[in-house]
């Protein structure tokens, strides 16, 4: 196995298996009943001649004999500690600052604390959170590694249960916020206890990642204070991008904090790349490096990783759909559900954005038909989907798919709540319509139909107005004029394509109106109504809310991945081949 730990580093083992160093202020009783039991029996002492002798004591008596305490108080821990720069503690050798002190003195690039489950004890637990309350205050600022040592390790499988861990050690809730990523057991029993030490560690150095993150976040959100002062001072900085641009304030903003933290974040990488960055990509390099490089094993590996992945985006529901705020202008990616069909906004951006001098570039919008559903995903989706895998990632070896390359490494399944159990129900065709995985399915891919369809602006642009408390979306001049989140660019717009159409309708009669109305002649993707007056005057239109409803909005490389792959199927090229004579 290539060496984890090296000259560079720091590990602090606090274990009450480690011989005090300050013999001389020690009782001898203040020792594990099992260690005192070993001494005495070697001394052949009673309980009344040993109870008030200190360790130094004893220790002079053992060199009559030719031994030592130490021989009988060892501390079980990898001899591959000793590649680094190894520091023991009895928990009676520690003060105030002890452990922070060597921390800060030892200029290490890492520091591994190592801490044995004897402080849990109730008469230990104060030592425990003193040493714990002291590194909280340090750990943003050196990189540090934790780790409970312990016959009985607590069983930690969640964030929330390693804050209840340190609630009941008694940290405040600033301490546990601090820690609570850096809670790690390794079991003294484990057979392969430096892969366990590794393990636990890499943990702490994937976790140090977050003091980057939150550094970067605090000053971006210092940083982006400042620039909502200066455009609190000067609105003309971001009048261009809200008038002209199709951009809220919110979302100005909300670019503002992504561009700087982006750029705070890589700054912060470069700078601190020895102490964070280096050693996570170091660390899985070592321990993918120690991994078999058979091929067939590491198709194994690949096809548990993909699965356990693709598992867990189910379990967690996640998707690339975004719900939009009703106020939002129509932006491309969009999807819309229109008289039962749903379809995608594929007019670019640049084309629809609303300009206070110009509008839009056309007053139609371009759509394409999509499949949406959005169901409980059955035992047979999963089980297609896991074939699935299997079949890409073993292709060309001639292996089939059987349930056991599963259940041979069922431990990252498990941790998601998928047990053999389930894993067997997956794959029993008798239960292929039950759902023993509770995920949803939201499916979004290309229609069948492979056709560009073309709708008047006005008709969409309906959906951002307030139309609160109505079972029908109304365009009106009322309605538009209590819009008031909508862009002023946007609203202008509006107002301008309701004037033309009631213009243009108002000089049919209102029979011919209804008649239209009512054989869907306005438009061929929604049943428009038109809404008249007491006089009988056209004043506007409306849509039943349950034809006309914005899904949400696809994430930007998604949406560009299905018009891609309608692109390629609506260009096709016509070439007809001459007969060769």
């Amino acid at each position: 196995m290539t060496d984890f730990f090296n000259k560079n580093d720091l590990i602090i083992v606090i274990d009450d298996d480690i011989c005090p160093n300050d013999k001389e202020k020690v009782k001898f009783t203040d020792l594990q009943d099992n260690i005192i039991k070993s001494v005495a029996n070697n001394l052949d002492l009673v309980e009344d001649e040993y109870k008030e002798l200190t360790l130094e004591c004893i220790d002079e008596k053992l060199k009559s004999s030719g031994k030592r305490l130490d021989d009988f108080i060892k501390c079980d821990i990898p001899k591959e500690f000793e590649n680094a720069q190894l520091v023991k503690y009895h928990p009676f050798d520690i003060c105030k600052g002890t452990i922070t002190d060597k921390v800060k003195e030892s200029a290490a690039r890492r520091n591994f604390i190592v801490l044995d489950k004897f402080l849990e004890k109730s008469e230990s637990l104060g030592l425990l959170r003193q040493y714990l309350s002291e590194l909280s205050e340090i750990i943003s600022e050196f990189y540090i590694g934790i780790v409970f040592y312990s016959s009985n390790p607590n069983l930690i499988e969640s964030l929330e249960q390693a804050e209840d861990f340190l609630k009941e050690v008694g940290l405040s809730q600033e301490e546990i916020g601090k820690l609570s990523m850096h809670v790690n057991f390794v079991n003294k029993s484990s057979t392969d206890k430096l892969m366990c030490f590794e393990m636990a560690f890499r943990k702490s150095q994937n976790n140090n990642l977050i003091s980057l993150y939150t550094e970067s976040y605090l000053k971006t959100i210092h940083e982006l204070k400042e620039r909502i002062w200066d455009i609190n001072n000067n609105e003309a900085l971001i009048h261009y991008d809200y008038l002209m641009e199709g951009m809220q304030l919110d979302e100005i903003f909300y670019e503002i904090y992504q561009s700087r933290f982006n750029k705070t974040y890589n700054e912060k990488c470069f700078a601190k790349y020895e102490g964070y960055i280096n050693p996570v990509r170091k660390a899985i390099q070592i321990y993918e490096s120690d991994k078999s490089f058979d091929r067939d094993e590491i198709r194994k590996r690949i096809f548990i990783s993909r699965s356990v992945k693709e598992l867990n985006n189910l379990l967690k529901q996640e998707t690339y759909l975004y719900k939009c705020k009703k106020s939002d202008d129509i932006k491309f990616g969009d999807i819309l559900k229109l008289n039962d069909f749903y379809y995608m906004v594929v007019t670019q951006d640049c084309d629809l954005s609303i300009r206070l001098l110009g509008g839009r570039k056309s007053n139609y919008i371009t759509l394409i038909k999509i499949d949406y559903s959005n169901e409980k995903f059955t035992n047979d989706s999963i089980a297609k989907k896991l074939k699935d895998i299997y079949k890409q990632t073993f292709k060309g070896t001639g292996n089939s798919f059987n349930t056991d390359i599963i259940k041979s490494d069922i431990t990252p399944f498990k941790k998601l709540n998928i047990d053999e159990t389930k894993i067997n129900n997956i794959f029993n065709k008798d239960r292929k319509a039950q759902c023993d995985i509770n995920c949803q399915n939201i499916s979004i891919k290309l229609s069948d139909d492979i056709k560009l369809y073309h709708i008047e602006s006005i008709f969409l642009d309906g959906i951002i107005l307030n139309n609160e408390g109505s079972n029908k979306i109304k365009l009106t001049r009322e309605n538009i004029e209590k819009s008031k989140e909508i862009r002023l660019a946007t609203k202008k717009y509006i107002i301008e394509n309701f004037e033309e159409f009631i213009d243009k309708y108002s000089k049919l009669q209102y029979q011919s109106l209804k008649e239209m109305s009512d054989e869907n002649l306005v438009s061929d993707l929604i049943p428009i109504e038109f809404v008249f007056d007491k006089k009988n005057s056209l004043i506007g239109l409306s849509v039943d809310k349950d034809k006309i409803l914005r899904v949400g909005h696809l994430d930007y490389i998604k949406a560009y991945d299905i018009f891609k792959e309608f692109m390629i199927k609506y260009s096709r090229f016509s070439y007809n081949s001459p007969p060769l004579i």
